[in-house]
């Protein structure tokens, strides 16, 4: 009988996919950028390299001559009465000043181009025995420095010299085209000094605030009423070192606000009580400027924190209490830029707030627990926008963030970072700046960018639309030659069962049926004439309508095989009898190989039940042996080694075609189906043959 090849709907849409694979491939790449967006960091930070800075007691980077190559600043110390400050550009050393005594508490210089000259100015603090000076340092002047502008006193406590400096603000505040300088120092115990300071490097001139005892940082530097002149202000500390009796004393927290030439601009204010902290930031809300303050009390009494708001003259608009459980108790202000419309409040949890009408606040961000260091903005990465920078709780780790709380970063340090400078490194072999801290032994050279994937987006859109495109036309054509080689395989399948089967329907077998039916009718036989007629009708009706199939219900194939027996049973005169058990437990439509039991069944008839005289037996059960259904076909027959003497010409071509349907069947279902025959004995004679088929379900 030929064999139809066989055509599947699957190969039809595999090829019909490929004429849109570019369509597809581009779905996918689409799905996969989106999917990298959600869970891809937009940027990374890691240190390059780190170094053991010995002797030196900092190094700072920057381009002081705007050359786009930064200088290296050393600041060594020799002995406590004199130390140096070294410039170096490309490695070599271009400037060398000498100071008698010692650096001031902190060396974190001031830099800006306070002449306007194109050349960046380096302000710093040393002192001398019981004074401390401020200098300047000029690459481009010929005298290099300005040096030993008296500031103030200092005093020593417990040996060491007790107070801070806060960074330099820079500022025009007359219009005379150079910035003046505005700077405060405040002591701990002795109490002295503590005072604000601005300096009028035009004039050479010194100005200080009037006599305080108020711990207050210079910080701000805004123009509130926006007379032309602006007002200085900043963080006030309430830390009771000082009597009642001393003017404005650190029993209370001052809002004191300051002219340029460090004058009152209205009578200090009392907005809290010590112990605490009180933050100040100018802010613009409704077009108007205020003073924000944030008051932290620190005691044991039950004072709540308060926002409030101060206008130009120093009186209170707006006051909005904060009880003690709620997240923006015991918080700090964030001022990120000059422009004072947006100011944020922060807790240690990391959670900001914008502060908006009202004294309300909005929630922005939460970029995890961070410690009470003052925050730092950078353009870290050169692309003219600023990042924020904070410290873990820990101060392990260095938190890094877009200007708009985003995509914080982590940045592990091996050390405690108690006290640090942050500085930049430009130079024309990098495409972006190089970035340092520096502790007080070690200098990291820190490397902050997009990652790959967001920084060479576009080759990475290309690669996954290329790899997909690719991926698509191998899998389909892999798909084709598997739904190929699944036709091929159900052919050979298809073959082989008809195989199984040929003899049994070839001219010979059809003539020897009918020459035995025309003997029954002619011996008035009608009824089983008309039975076993129907027998060979439904074995050619099976053949033809089942001649594509692979697998079949158990019940057509049992069907099957008991229209074969009645069939052989008659040719062989009821020579042997045969019973059928098929438990209702057993699903009757489990899907099976067509022919797997009618090979083992015709085996057993022609090589063991054929060569018996008379009372041969087959019995075909089923039972659940799990994970199986166990199919038996035990018969009375000869046996096979019997058999095989009165087979002289067979082939056993029956379990060689049944050997490669089942290996067939698994290449295509990966479900192997197995079999066993057992020789059947009674004291070393046999007395038949049995098969076992497992069948996994």
């Amino acid at each position: 009988m030929p064999v139809k090849i066989f055509k599947d709907h699957k190969l039809h849409s595999a090829i019909k996919l490929i004429d849109n694979k570019y369509l597809a491939s581009f779905v996918i790449t689409i799905a996969i950028a989106i999917i990298c967006y959600l869970i891809v960091d937009k940027y990374r930070a890691e240190i390059l390299s780190s170094k053991y800075v010995g002797e030196l007691l900092s190094n700072y980077y920057h381009d002081l001559d705007n050359d786009r190559i930064s200088e290296r600043i050393e600041f060594h110390r020799y002995t406590q009465k004199m130390v140096s400050v070294l410039v170096y550009h490309d490695l070599n050393l271009i400037l060398q000043n000498d100071f008698e005594g010692d650096f001031a508490h902190l060396v974190y210089p001031g830099i800006d181009d306070y002449d306007n000259d194109d050349y960046d100015e380096i302000i710093l603090f040393t002192q001398f025995r019981d004074s401390l000076y401020l200098s300047i340092i000029d690459i481009n002047s010929e005298i290099h420095q300005i040096n030993k502008i008296p500031v103030c006193k200092v005093y020593i406590l417990h040996g060491l010299y007790s107070y801070s400096i806060s960074p330099v603000k820079f500022r025009d505040v007359n219009d005379d085209g150079v910035k003046e300088f505005f700077f405060s120092v405040n002591s701990g115990y002795p109490t002295r000094p503590r005072k604000m300071f601005s300096y009028y490097p035009a004039e050479n001139k010194l100005n200080v605030s009037p006599e305080s005892c108020a711990i207050t940082r210079t910080k701000h530097i805004f123009d509130l009423d926006e007379d032309g002149i602006p007002e200085i202000f900043g963080k006030n500390q309430s830390t009771g070192n000082c009597s009642f009796e001393r003017d404005y004393t650190d029993m209370y927290s001052w809002l004191m606000v300051f002219t340029p030439e460090m004058n009152f601009r209205y009578p200090p204010v009392i907005i809290g009580r010590y112990p605490s902290n009180t933050y100040l930031s100018p802010i613009r809300l409704n077009t108007n400027n205020y003073i924000l303050a944030y008051h932290s009390y620190k005691g044991d009494e039950d004072i709540p924190d308060y926002l409030a708001l101060f206008d130009a003259y120093g009186r209170e608009a707006e006051r909005r209490e904060i009880n003690h459980d709620e997240n923006l108790a015991e918080a700090f202000l964030f001022t990120p830029d000059s422009t004072y419309n947006s100011v944020y409040i922060y807790n240690l949890d990391g959670e900001f707030y914008k502060i908006i009408e009202d004294l309300e606040t909005e929630f922005v961000a939460n970029i995890g627990r961070i410690s009470g260091f003052e925050s730092l903005t950078k353009d870290i990465d050169g692309d003219g926008n600023l990042e924020y920078i904070f410290l873990s709780s820990s101060k392990k780790q260095m938190l890094i963030c877009r200007s708009d709380f985003s995509h914080a970063v982590k940045l592990s340090f091996p050390e405690v970072l108690e006290s640090f400078t942050l500085s930049s490194t430009v130079n024309p072999d990098r495409k972006k700046p190089g970035i340092i801290v520096e502790t007080e032994e070690n200098s990291y050279t820190i490397d902050y960018d997009l990652t790959f994937i967001y920084k060479y987006w576009y080759f990475f859109i290309l690669f996954i639309y290329t790899g997909c495109l690719l991926f698509i036309f191998l899998y389909q054509k892999v798909r084709e030659y598997r739904i190929i080689m699944i036709s091929h395989r159900r052919n050979q399948i298809i073959e082989l069962q008809l195989k199984s089967i040929r003899n049994q329907i070839d001219p010979h077998f059809t003539l020897n049926l009918f020459q035995s039916f025309a003997t029954l009718i002619s011996e008035h036989d009608n009824d089983r004439a008309e039975f076993l007629f129907d027998q060979y009708a439904v074995i050619l009706k099976t053949t033809v309508l089942n001649s594509e199939k692979l697998f079949i219900p158990l019940q057509e194939e049992m069907n099957f095989v008991t229209s074969y027996l009645d069939l052989e049973k008659f040719r062989q005169s009821d020579r042997f009898s045969y019973s059928i058990n098929i438990p209702s437990s057993i699903d009757k439509n489990m899907q099976i190989p067509k022919m797997l039991l009618f090979i083992f069944v015709e085996n057993s008839i022609k090589h063991g039940l054929k060569n018996l005289e008379t009372g041969g037996k087959l019995i075909i059960k089923a039972e659940k042996n799990d994970p199986n259904v166990q199919i038996s076909i035990i018969d009375n027959g000869v046996g096979r080694e019997k058999a095989a003497e009165y087979a002289t010409s067979s082939t056993g071509k029956g379990l060689k075609i049944i050997d490669q349907i089942l290996e067939l069947y698994y290449s295509m279902n990966r479900i192997r189906i197995s079999y066993e025959i057992i020789d059947l004995m009674d004291d070393q004679l046999p007395t038949g043959t049995q098969v076992i088929i497992k069948i996994p379900v």
